[in-house]
């Protein structure tokens, strides 16, 4: 027997439960998301250590022991400008839209408020306007443009440079916007 045509059922809406925390090593691998981002293993570890040396902050959305959204902190990039960095903030495609990425800032700026800063900044990707719009609406405001450079090797040893040009937003911790630029 034969399918001749796709069925379609009703929609229905299911529940996930999430929990933010900050990354364990064991979630390093994960983090890779199915070799997605195994090009990025180095900065993956590399980024850890540095939490572990108190110089970024990993969180992690997980649901059901899988991280399937996450956010990191720079902590120490413009720590003398009183700002934290918000970057690989990104959810799972299919757990976007549910407010999960807005949940992971929110923590991220808690975090940074916890420790003191008075800012949190975020680089978007030029064209990425979904991301763009979010930060927008969680009062973030553009203050310029930036080439953010890192060099790591892949998996297979070969050294590489990611470039990323970005838009660079700010968000002052304590209610009022950040002015000056990066």
């Amino acid at each position: 027997m034969s399918i001749t045509g796709a069925q379609c059922w009703p929609d229905f809406v299911a529940q996930v439960k999430v929990m933010l925390r900050s990354v364990a090593e064991s979630d390093l691998p994960a983090l890779e998301w199915w070799g997605w981002h195994d090009a990025h293993r180095e900065i993956i570890r590399s980024v850890f250590e540095q939490s572990l040396r108190g110089e970024s902050v990993m969180i992690v959305a997980d649901s059901g022991g899988f991280p399937i959204g996450q956010a990191w902190i720079d902590l120490m990039t413009k720590k003398d400008k009183g700002a934290g960095v918000l970057w690989a903030v990104r959810v799972i495609p299919g757990f976007r839209g549910c407010g999960i990425g807005s949940r992971l800032i929110l923590a991220a700026e808690q975090s940074l408020r916890n420790l003191g800063y008075e800012m949190a900044e975020i680089g978007v990707e030029l064209g990425n306007e979904g991301a763009r719009h979010l930060y927008r609406k969680m009062g973030y405001r553009e203050i310029g443009r930036e080439l953010d450079n890192r060099t790591y090797r892949d998996p297979g040893g070969t050294e590489r440079v990611l470039i990323t040009d970005q838009w660079i937003l700010r968000k002052s911790l304590s209610g009022d916007v950040g002015s000056s630029a990066a």
